[in-house]
């Protein structure tokens, strides 16, 4: 059975409900979206890099709690930066956006940690071309590792289970 037959089959077997169709459409669609991120970390990891004022970096509330453990935070960041001679002016902390619990803010931390500071002074990662589009902190090896297994290993377990049947 050829690979086109095998996709065709597995589109009719998943419109009729079967189990296995199903489980091949959503690896197929876990797997497409990993490794697209995998791939985006990757160019971002290229962008070049331009020196920038730090004006805040910290940690926010975002929506409404009661109870302080019940609370969601994010980074949030504000920092100018130039490129040829215009200035930019960015928000975005990292690709990876992240909200964590009152429990878990330490996680936000992490984040801070991947930020390159010198007093207000900072290194702004930003896009070859759209130069308004810009992070503070590179992509790591081990995000963009965890991504390809996610990526590679449910295809794997599906073909180990299921062979081309």
């Amino acid at each position: 059975m050829s690979v086109v037959e095998y996709v065709v089959r597995m589109w009719h077997g998943a419109a009729a409900g079967d189990r296995q169709a199903l489980l091949f459409w959503m690896w197929m669609y876990a797997s497409l979206c990993c490794g697209y991120g995998a791939w985006y970390l990757l160019r971002i990891r290229r962008w070049p890099a331009a020196a920038g004022t730090l004006r805040m970096l910290e940690q926010r509330q975002i929506g409404v709690a009661l109870l302080r453990a019940e609370r969601t935070y994010r980074m949030k960041a504000d920092y100018e930066y130039e490129v040829d001679g215009r200035r930019y002016r960015g928000s975005r902390v990292t690709a990876w956006p992240l909200a964590a619990s009152g429990a878990l803010r330490g996680l936000l931390e992490l984040q801070r940690l991947g930020v390159h500071a010198d007093g207000d002074r900072v290194r702004v990662l930003h896009h070859p071309t759209r130069h308004h589009r810009a992070f503070l902190v590179r992509p790591g090896w081990f995000g963009i590792g965890f991504l390809l297994v996610l990526a590679l290993l449910p295809p794997l377990l599906y073909f180990a289970h299921y062979g081309l049947r």
